[in-house]
This record gives structure tokens, sequence and C-alpha cells, in this order.
């Protein structure tokens, strides 16, 4: 038989010259693989199946992949299962597929490998690849594994701050947005506001959705310009905090040239996603006729619902309104003020010695004031009180005690709540697992206001498929 080795030799030959015959070039590599040959069938796969090139066939191409897989090819093997991951493929189906792969030293399967599991709730599998990861200095590695760091129990922002750096150096945007997150709250790390500006920049230039409202809302007494920028960037990926941030803006005429249409437009965008301040400011538009007709009635429309969804300004509202058109509800309301903002502040300590915002984690008292803030019915304490049951964080894990709270949170439509609820469900922690529950949960997430929709979107069409 040939040597299969030559006809490959003189194909890559071909291949380095700025002007190639193709033509000659496939029959070497044609040549080259059916001698054998491990990596001809690839490097052909890989000019039939580049979109850019002038010879694209991608049906040969395809072809040209499996021959490769069979003769075990390991990037032939990766990208047949990434295909699959492509076009939707259940995590049981890619996980099967590319942990042998990862077991081979394959780095990029190692790191699909990890979301997966980690995405799937086998989150023990999922740490110890993103410790081999990590350890091979992969940015995604060390990225999980400080998730893993700042999220476990007890967490250890110091080691999670240490390794996000690590991860940012090589440039991975969600560590840098990560980054000027902890900076900018104090999380493993003195507030610094430069560093945080630095870091959610970095991130938000290179396309990273999550770091362009935080960049913009510390950004914006500096440079509001480039400020505004960033909002209306996160306002076309339908950011409810950056309609609700515009909306103000163009009320106010700072920063750009006051505009009650487009204040309108960004109020009502914010507010279907129950934006408090999307409601409140949708609440002023209608009550001062900015723009369009007086409307006291709508107005105190929006206010209510503002106020039920956490804002204490709408409170005030609807205060200054009982007094003086409605005095027989004025008791009432100002009752419900005063009991929204004592949670609101019972809320923010809990947050802070939950998460050790510019101070040590502290799980007994977060736990505490978070049940204190969730009894006066504070939808978000519900939630994270809800979140430290389901993770152990402070007493051994509860499911059910998590998913009531959950689900308290949820009849308020919290998002976040939605979203760990669908968790449960599909997971079946606590519960008998039921995909088609799950996904009606993240459906409803999505609906909400979750933050990160696109993300929610892609996890909601694998569950579909897998039910």
């Amino acid at each position: 038989m040939n040597n299969p080795d030559l006809p490959y030799r003189q194909a890559l030959e071909c291949l380095s010259q700025k002007q190639y015959n193709f033509t000659e070039v496939r029959r070497l590599l044609t040549e080259a693989f059916s001698a054998g040959h491990p990596a001809a069938a690839f490097e052909l796969a890989k000019h039939l199946m580049d979109a850019d090139s002038p010879y694209q066939d991608r049906e040969q191409g395809m072809e040209m992949l499996r021959i490769a897989a069979e003769q075990g090819h390991p990037y032939a093997r990766y990208n047949l299962a990434y295909i699959q991951e492509l076009e939707g493929a259940p995590p049981e189906t890619l996980i099967p597929l590319y942990r042998p792969l990862a077991e081979e030293g394959l780095p990029e399967a190692q790191v699909r490998l990890m979301y997966l599991l980690y995405a799937s709730r086998h989150f023990e599998e999922a740490l110890e690849w993103a410790k081999t990861s990590a350890k091979n200095n992969n940015p995604h590695g060390q990225y999980l594994l400080a998730q893993y760091c700042r999220y476990g129990t007890p967490p250890d922002f110091e080691t999670a701050h240490l390794l996000y750096r690590k991860s940012a150096a090589q440039g991975l945007p969600e560590a840098h947005w990560q980054l000027g997150l902890q900076y900018r709250f104090g999380q493993g790390t003195k507030v610094d506001t430069a560093q945080a500006v630095n870091h959610l920049r970095a991130a938000a230039q290179q396309g990273y959705i999550p770091a362009y409202t935080p960049l913009a809302e510390l950004i914006l007494p500096t440079a509001p310009d480039e400020a505004v920028h960033w909002f209306q960037q996160a306002a076309q990926e339908n950011d409810p905090d950056a309609h609700a941030a515009l909306a103000d803006i163009y009320l106010q005429g700072k920063h750009l040239e006051r505009n009650h249409k487009l204040a309108l437009h960004h109020a009502e965008a914010a507010a279907a996603e129950r934006h408090p301040e999307g409601l409140r400011i949708l609440g002023d538009i209608c009550r001062y006729g900015l723009g369009i007709a007086p409307d006291t009635e709508k107005a105190r429309h929006y206010y209510r619902q503002a106020a039920e969804a956490g804002s204490l300004s709408a409170y005030q509202k609807l205060i200054s309104d009982s007094a003086l058109n409605h005095p027989d509800q004025y008791g009432g309301i100002k009752d419900s003020a005063i009991r929204r903002q004592r949670a609101e502040r019972l809320y923010q300590k809990a947050q802070a010695l939950h998460y050790g915002l510019q101070c040590a984690p502290e799980y007994a008292a977060a736990l505490k004031l978070y049940t204190e803030a969730a009894e006066l019915g504070h939808s978000k304490a519900q939630t994270n009180l809800g979140s430290m049951y389901y993770f152990g964080q402070g007493m051994t894990a509860d499911y059910n005690e998590a998913r009531k709270w959950f689900e308290k949170a949820a009849a308020k439509k919290d998002s976040m709540a939605f979203y760990n609820l669908a968790c449960i469900h599909y997971s079946g922690h606590g519960v008998e697992p039921d995909k088609e529950k799950a996904c009606r949960y993240l459906q409803e997430a999505i609906n909400n206001g979750y933050g990160q929709k696109s993300v929610l979107q892609e996890l909601l069409q694998q569950w579909q498929n897998a039910v």
C-alpha cells in the first residue's frame, strides 16, 4: 500500500500557497484518507465546510467529518458533537459524546462537557472538570471554578476574585464582567469604581450584554455620551433596567434632549417587564400628561403596580394622591409603604451579609434578616431565602422549604423565583422530575423580566427537545 503521508504532505504544501488548485488538493487528500491517514479526511472536511470558501460543500464536508471521526480523529469527533449541540441536541445526548474526548485530554471537549454538566445540575462532576481545565490554565475552567468558590458553602470570595483575574487576563468577557461587579460592590476586594469601569468596559466592548447596563450606570455622571450609548445597546436587547434609565433620561432632558415620545416608549418597554421604576415613570407620564393626555386613573394604576413591584417612590406618589383625593385610603397605603420600607432595609442588610458585600459573609444573620423581610412580603427576599435553603447555606439543604419560598415569590411574578422552580422541577429536587412543568416555569421566567433572556431561551429549547 502507498505511504498515506506523502499525498497528505503534498496537499498541505499546495494549501500553503496563496493560489492553489483545490481539485488537486482534494485528490491528494482523498488518496491520503483512503490509504488510512488519520488527519486527511478532517483536513478536507474543514475546507468543504468553510462558509467563506468558494469550494464549500456542506454535505460532502459532513461525510468527510464522519469518515475522520470513524478513523478516530479527535477534532472530527468533537466537531460532530458540537454540530449536534448547535442543532439543539439535549445534554443527555451530548455528554456521552464529549466525555471520552475530555478524558483523552481535548481542552475544547472538557469545556463543553463542564458547561453541559453544570447546566444539567450535575454539579460535582462539573466541578471536577472545572478544576481540570483551570489546572491547564483554561479561562473557562478558571471562570467556572471561580463561580463555585463564589457561591460555595462557605463562599471563598478572595479565591474567586483571583480566578476571575486569571480568566480575564486571557480575555474571557464574563470574567471581566464578574470582576467589574466585585469591584463595584466590594466582594472579595475593596470597592474600586475605576477598576469596576475598566473591567465592565472590557466585557462590554467584547459584546457581553450583561455588562452594558452596569457600565452605563457607573459612567453616567462622568461620561454621559458613552453611558447613553451602552444604555441604548442594552435596550436593544430589551434590558428593563436600561429602558427605565433611558425613560428617565429622556423625561428629565438630562444628558439628552428632552423627548417625551421616547421617554414613553422606554417606560412602556420597562413596564412590560414589570420593572418598578419603569412602571413609576409611566405613572408620572400619565399623571402629568407628558406628551400624552393626562389620565390620573391610569397613573394610579401604574403607581400601584410599581409599588407592588417594590418602588418606594411609587408608594410616596400614592400616599400624596390618597391624602389629597382619597383620605379613606391614606392610612392603609401609608402602612403598606412603611412595611415595604422596613422590608427593603432588612433585605439590603441581608443581601450584604449573604453575598459578603463590603463585609465578611454571615449566613446565620442573613437567613434571619431574609426571613423577616420575606414574611413582610418582599419577593426578592423570598427568592434569596429559598436559595439559601436550596443550597444549604448556613443550614442543611431543605428543598421543600426552598420551594415554598420560591412559590411565594413566583406568586408576585419574581423572575428568578420562576427560574429556580424550573430547575427544581427539571432536576427533581424534593419533587418528582417534571420536565414539562419545568419548561412552563422557565417560560414564566422569560416572560417576567429575567435578565439574560437569550440564555434562558437557549436553555428552554434544550429542555423542550428533551421532553
